[in-house]
């Protein structure tokens, strides 16, 4: 992986050329940031001229248990209590996950990049 930097809250990959554009992308249940960062940096290397211009931002999740997986810890946006159609997920746990996003954009957008070229993106959980 290129011109990746692993920190402690988030893995970034930088744009290869000149920076216009973040993508912040967020991992699914027991990933990482730099998990996901690896697949985006796989994307980039099979389309390097359409993400010449694009940061990648992989915020990892906080560990917490998870109720449906018998309380195992694991890093997740949020605790999910029960599935199926009427499944419930903590709601505290969702507004902290809603935070840091709202961090990642405020950080992209300190750093000058204009909040209509910040995109966000997920997988399963994220």
């Amino acid at each position: 992986i290129k011109n990746m930097s692993k920190k402690i809250d988030a893995c970034e990959l930088d744009a290869p050329a000149q920076h216009s554009a973040t993508v912040i992308m967020l991992h699914g249940l027991g990933d990482s940031g730099f998990g996901i960062c690896q697949f985006c940096s796989a994307l980039v290397d099979m389309f390097p001229d359409d993400y010449l211009h694009v940061k990648w931002v992989c915020p990892n999740a906080p560990v917490r248990k998870i109720t449906v997986n018998n309380n195992y810890s694991m890093n997740a946006w949020y605790d999910v209590l029960s599935f199926g159609p009427n499944g419930k997920q903590s709601e505290k746990d969702i507004e902290e996950a809603r935070q840091i996003i709202h961090k990642c954009i405020a950080q992209e957008i300190e750093q000058g990049t204009p909040a209509n070229r910040i995109v966000l993106g997920g997988f399963s959980q994220g």
